[in-house]
């Protein structure tokens, strides 16, 4: 992915093992041109994807079974990448305020938004197939639109968890007033025992 200043490339690369994401500085001569960014992160990384303004780089980072959006600051020579939440495809807004994700389990797929702070902007939306890409367009949101659309969450109210069998799902939880009455299916034995030692 080209840097909005057409003078960095951001690439996935396995030249030190697993995919990790490097950086070409094309103003550099010899190795010093190529640079791991992610040297010391756990996992396989892809999708890089640059800020507008050049000065962030968010990335995809599989690790025990899940997809987690990091977002690495490349204003700092050393700075270590911020892990924003569950997911994978990151799409910056046009503001450069936000990143969109996808999120998946066995079954859904769903749309999910995080600030830069990794706060959830936007809750997770269930999106209709299996998307393998994405991106903003600008589009002006009518008022019907707006009144519907829900308060955005301080947080990710779900996460995306593999089971002990590497399957990836959620469990409904009945009675359960909330835009996404979901939880992790590892967890619905300790929920019920929770329940039923406060009734």
């Amino acid at each position: 992915d080209w840097s909005p200043l057409g003078q960095q490339i951001a690439f996935v690369s396995q030249r030190a093992g697993s995919p990790q994401i490097w950086l070409v500085d094309l103003e550099a001569e010899g190795e010093a041109r190529f640079r791991s960014l992610t040297e010391g992160v756990e996992g396989q990384q892809s999708d890089p994807a640059w800020s507008q303004d050049g000065r962030f780089l968010a990335f995809a980072n599989y690790l025990d079974g899940l997809w987690r959006i990091y977002l690495l600051d490349m204003s700092e020579a050393n700075a270590r990448p911020l892990v924003l939440g569950s997911g994978q495809m990151p799409s910056w807004s046009p503001s450069g305020e936000y990143i969109s994700a996808i999120v998946r389990d066995a079954q859904h797929s769903y749309l999910t938004v995080y600030n830069l702070e990794g706060g959830l902007a936007l809750p997770t939306q269930q999106l209709p197939g299996y998307p393998t890409s994405m991106e903003w367009v600008r589009q002006p949101i009518s008022e019907e639109n707006l009144a519907a659309a829900p308060e955005p969450a301080s947080q990710a109210a779900w996460m995306q968890f593999a089971a002990a069998d590497g399957r990836q799902h959620l469990v409904e939880l009945a009675g359960v007033q909330a835009p996404y009455p979901e939880l992790n299916a590892l967890a619905q034995p300790s929920f019920a025992a929770l329940r039923e030692r406060a009734a």
